[in-house]
């Protein structure tokens, strides 16, 4: 018969409950032990009966039962190889490894002309998973972006065009770096546009591509005209108020239709300004909001990678003739580029 106790139990009972509870567990883990120790032994007794039954055997039975043996130990081992490998093939490789197995490097140095930005060159690296994420659709790193602007920059002192355009460095402008001026109460932000400006003083615009809360902008700024604008693919609803860096200008301008794209529009307006737009700025600005085709942020990616020019090389397994379209081909095959 059990009795249910209903609050705390007296003293005596407490003590009781716990040695009883004790006890009752070691018979338990006794028991059980006991028990392994049985099987144990029924086991090893059944190993042995059966070791004596094959030595007994005749010669070729022995025989075909030790082929058999091996023929099933392969099989095994078969089976657990194609389980890992089918797990591995599961599993997304990840970039290091897939680097390693293209003997592609980790990152590649580059390095601007001099007077991009001020009479000194620029130097800094491009990472491959930055390039990896580029073919892929992803965001647009930083390293990127400037790639772009050096890349127009050459291709401006080549051509030889009047050129009003100079380029502002996206490292020197991000959101975090303004706020941290506008927290310390200091101007390292401000100080490097001046001598940006200072520096190309006969420029009438510079293209800046911001970085702000994981969203690409381009801000055109005209210093002899006071003003800048503001190009925001993701804009909405925004007015002045929402951005941080300027506060005036912002302008109607092509929208974005998914969240990966700021970045590949930002390199579209600058391709667009630099080589078609400047010389009419801003009256033939298209305050246009339509999308653009994804051929044409295609082309920007094809014009990077044709532009990085011998980096592109340790891409690829194989290249004929230093061709930089079949690199581009060989990794839009690895990378499976699908625009």
């Amino acid at each position: 018969m059990y009795h249910l106790y209903i609050g705390n139990l007296p003293s005596h009972m407490d003590e009781v409950l716990v040695q009883t509870t004790k006890s009752r567990r070691i018979h338990m883990g006794k028991e059980k032990e006991n028990v392994n120790v049985e099987e144990a032994k029924e086991h090893k007794k059944k190993a042995k009966k059966k070791q004596e039954y094959e030595k007994n055997l005749p010669r070729k039975k022995r025989r075909k039962l030790e082929a058999s043996k091996e023929m099933m130990g392969d099989e095994a081992e078969n089976r657990v190889q194609k389980e890992k490998l089918y797990k591995t093939m599961q599993e997304p490789m990840m970039p290091n490894k897939l680097f390693k197995s293209h003997n592609i490097p980790e990152s590649f140095p580059i390095v601007s002309e001099p007077g991009i930005f001020n009479a000194a060159s620029v130097e800094t690296v491009i990472s491959s998973v930055a390039i990896m994420e580029m073919l892929k659709k992803e965001q647009l790193d930083i390293s990127c972006i400037l790639w772009y602007q050096i890349m127009l920059h050459s291709l401006m002192l080549v051509s030889r065009m009047d050129n009003k355009c100079g380029f502002i460095n996206p490292q020197c402008i991000t959101f975090t770096r303004c706020e941290y001026d506008d927290r310390d109460e200091i101007d390292y932000v401000i100080n490097d546009l001046v001598d940006v400006m200072n520096f190309h003083e006969e420029k009438q615009f510079f293209l800046a591509p911001y970085w702000e809360r994981k969203h690409w902008m381009l801000i055109v700024i005209c210093p002899h005209q006071y003003k800048s604008y503001i190009l925001d693919s993701a804009r909405g609803t925004k007015t002045l108020k929402d951005y941080t860096i300027v506060e005036n200008g912002c302008y109607k301008c092509n929208q974005q239709l998914s969240d990966w794209e700021c970045g590949y529009y930002v390199m579209n307006w600058m391709h667009g300004f630099v080589i078609f737009r400047q010389h009419g700025f801003p009256k033939n600005i298209l305050k246009d909001k339509k999308p653009f085709f994804s051929e044409e942020l295609e082309e920007r990616v094809k014009t990077w990678m044709r532009t990085f020019g011998d980096k592109v090389k340790p891409f690829c397994k194989r290249l004929i003739h230093g061709n930089h379209i079949v690199a581009l081909q060989k990794l839009k095959s690895l990378f499976q580029l699908e625009w």
